[in-house]
């Protein structure tokens, strides 16, 4: 029964939907098309850096 059962409540704040639209917008795709990178002097592609940068500042914690 449901009785036996225990949830536990995690609080994901507006992260995932924050996610979701830069993921729905390109950002990452539009920033990598835009921006003159070598892929073998980093291991992270600068649009995936701006997007993290704008679901942090967006999700109100300090830029990273």
């Amino acid at each position: 029964m449901l009785l036996n059962q225990q949830i536990t409540a995690v609080n994901m704040s507006n992260l995932p939907i924050i996610y979701k639209l830069c993921r729905m917008a390109k950002i990452m795709e539009t920033v990598n098309a835009e921006v003159n990178w070598r892929l073998e002097n980093t291991k992270v592609s600068p649009g995936f850096l701006i997007e993290s940068l704008v679901i942090s500042t967006l999700s109100c914690r300090k830029p990273l």
